[in-house]
């Protein structure tokens, strides 16, 4: 099966790749050749201004094909091109080649493609890229590509490293917000809650509204549209945690049921209920469920939980709004 391999050029790898392409001519190899270049122009020594083409990475050159084609490769231009190996793991005799796999690979040749001038490339290490939310965009010249997101302007917006292999990664031109699917948040951070927190005032009253009158509340588009982005933002969203996932569910849950969509959360989220430990978020689980199943049961499983919470201390605002949620959602239900 054919791969993308990461080989070094001891000299300047835009040379390596023009003799190679002459190679294939020659040879009639059937490998294929990548070298990421960009245009500028410059000033010839009559005083023309001329278009030349310049490497992005000096020294990498990507080659496809077999493992055993490059073995025979290797051994043939070693004087051209050496290879990149990965760190030996235990057991060993000899490290691996360091390969892109095809996706990684698309993803960095449409990135790079879509540039006029230099591509500003950066190493990973200098990106930092545990700091970003793992995202997709959606829709636009990138679609499907996926990276960390670097936050520059715009809500939420900005651009997106591509990330290949532990070589090189690139930033995309700048995304809009609309075109950003969150995939995983970033370890480090906590705006994961922010977001979530910001979220659920909006689709709780969007809720309200839907239980007190669905019909009217199709009519108002502009909280539809608020609440599809954030569907279509979060939807692929992976969490960490039990508790994470629960908040997540619910949020996904309501927002399809005042939709009046399909609501596979409902499931997911009742199945998810025997695993939650904590007992605001199983209160919460529940009280949600209610409002969107009218299962009386689920209102039944929010009070028990509620009645074994002996007291509510001034700081536990989560407890409080549970409660707030339950008699909402129960008065609205019950009419």
């Amino acid at each position: 099966m054919k791969t993308w391999w990461v080989l070094k050029a001891p000299y300047s790898s835009l040379k390596v790749r023009d003799y190679l392409l002459k190679e294939k001519e020659i040879t009639g190899d059937d490998l294929d050749y990548f070298l990421p270049t960009y245009f500028i122009m410059q000033q010839h020594a009559s005083g023309q201004k001329i278009r030349v083409e310049k490497s992005l990475m000096f020294n990498y050159v990507f080659v496809r094909c077999t493992r055993s084609q490059l073995d025979v490769f290797l051994h043939r231009y070693d004087f051209a091109v050496r290879p990149i190996y990965r760190r030996k793991e235990e057991g060993q005799v000899q490290p691996d080649v360091l390969s892109v796999p095809d996706a990684q690979m698309d993803m960095f040749v449409r990135t790079v493609g879509h540039y006029d001038g230099q591509v500003p490339y950066l190493r990973p290490q200098e990106a930092d890229l545990q700091e970003g939310d793992v995202v997709r965009i959606i829709g636009g010249p990138f679609d499907g590509v996926e990276g960390t997101l670097i936050t520059r302007q715009g809500k939420d917006g900005g651009r997106v490293l591509v990330n290949i292999s532990d070589v090189i990664a690139v930033p995309t031109l700048e995304i809009e917000p609309e075109f950003i699917q969150i995939l995983r948040f970033a370890k480090a951070g906590r705006h994961m809650y922010k977001k979530f927190q910001a979220y659920t005032p909006r689709i709780r009253a969007a809720l309200v509204a839907w239980l007190t009158s669905a019909p009217a509340f199709a009519a108002r588009k502009v909280e539809r549209a608020t609440i599809r982005q954030f569907i279509g933002r979060y939807d692929q969203l992976q969490t960490d945690t039990v508790n994470a996932k629960a908040r997540h569910l619910i949020l996904m849950m309501a927002s399809h049921v005042v939709l009046e969509e399909p609501a596979p959360c409902i499931e997911e989220l009742t199945q998810l209920l025997p695993s939650i430990k904590s007992s605001v978020m199983l209160a919460m689980a529940h009280t949600w469920l209610y409002a969107c199943t009218s299962q009386t049961a689920h209102r039944d499983a929010a009070r028990r939980e509620i009645t074994s919470w002996a007291t509510i201390r001034s700081n536990e605002q989560q407890k409080r709004e549970v409660i707030n949620d339950l008699n909402l959602f129960d008065n609205l239900i019950q009419k």
